[in-house]
């Protein structure tokens, strides 16, 4: 059984495109941060800081310097 190039090109299209409209969009989960910034110089600078990440009602200490 031949089947016509025409035929398969339209059934290959066909399931692409259903293939495609059930995919559904990612979506991405959300957090929060709060954050405290300290700076300090005289001759020499420095800085840093402290805080909290908050993601799914989980709290996560953060720093920098």
């Amino acid at each position: 059984m031949k089947i016509s190039s025409g035929f398969r090109s339209i059934a290959v299209a066909a399931i692409a495109t259903v293939g495609v409209s059930l995919a559904s969009a990612a979506h991405a989960d959300s957090g929060t941060i709060r954050f405290s910034v300290y700076k300090a110089a005289f001759f020499v600078g420095g800085s840093g800081g402290e805080g909290t990440f908050t993601f799914h009602g989980k709290s996560y200490p953060i720093s920098i310097g």
